[in-house]
């Protein structure tokens, strides 16, 4: 009896360590937290090709797909996808890219680049990767940014 009873409180002493350290058991970035439960223990797994985890410190139990670019909206890879960071995409020729900044992605679309000379204007700043053509009424003005974020032609 008394064997029986001191093995079980072993057994009960080591499960409670057990489960704590479990618990604090944390991954890094470019894996996911991964359980044998059969074993009962936890590791780290490197992310599979095509998704990755861009969070340290994380007890994620998968990694995320790798985002693709949709070249119907005129998007293009900038830079692939690796296990620790998402695809970078950006516009192509003629397109800019808009985005918004979430707390755990970005989102964002490609525009096309405005074409001043159908609106009876100049090119007083070409469009780039992530900024719209900025249109004067003649030519050889200069722009001067607002408060506000909106260009003004001088």
């Amino acid at each position: 009896m008394f064997q029986t009873t001191s093995l079980f409180v072993l057994v009960a002493i080591l499960s409670a360590k057990y489960t704590y350290a479990q618990e604090n058991f944390v991954c890094q970035k470019g894996t996911y937290l991964e359980r044998d439960q059969q074993k009962l223990t936890s590791f780290c797994a490197p992310c599979r090709q095509g998704t990755f985890m861009s969070h340290d410190n994380h007890k994620f139990i998968s990694c995320q797909p790798c985002t693709q670019p949709e070249k119907f909206n005129h998007e293009v890879m900038l830079k692939d996808c690796t296990s620790t960071h998402d695809t970078v995409i950006g516009c192509s020729e003629h397109y800019y890219r808009v985005e918004q900044r979430f707390e755990d992605f970005i989102e964002g679309e490609c525009q096309r680049c405005t074409d001043c000379t159908v609106h009876g204007l100049y090119v007083a700043q070409a469009c780039d990767d992530q900024t719209d053509t900025v249109c004067c009424p003649k030519p050889g003005m200069t722009i001067l940014k607002d408060q506000y974020g909106k260009y003004q032609c001088k």
